[in-house]
């Protein structure tokens, strides 16, 4: 798995441990109740990020090849960097905005709709 990812010179060493929070302690099943409408009913968490987007599998997959993938794709950088906020997760943590555990970053107004 990766260890470190490199951001902008100003910028530490993040790991994957800083972008990414587990869900472990989380009702997996409550956790996407809100999306089922979109994304089905046979759908669990597998990875949250510190901004609170979350990866998900079916139930219907196999979980050792999911597994297997998933570990593939966390230790590929630019994947990390496409679909992670990593950049904003930097500038958070630079700042000093640590969040707590079981806490997310989130915006007041998302970027999409002018924030």
């Amino acid at each position: 798995m990766l260890e470190t990812l490199t951001l902008r010179k100003d910028f530490e060493n993040i790991t994957l441990n800083e972008i990414t929070i587990s869900i472990q302690s989380f009702d997996r099943d409550s956790l996407l109740s809100d999306w089922s409408w979109l994304i089905g009913k046979t759908k669990l968490p597998v990875l949250a990020t510190a901004m609170g987007d979350v990866f998900v599998q079916d139930i219907h997959s196999s979980i050792v090849s999911n597994g297997e993938e998933s570990q593939r794709l966390l230790a590929q950088k630019e994947f990390i960097l496409e679909n992670i906020s990593v950049q904003v997760i930097g500038e958070l943590r630079a700042s000093g905005n640590i969040f707590e555990p079981n806490n997310v970053y989130s915006f007041k107004t998302p970027p999409i709709l002018g924030g």
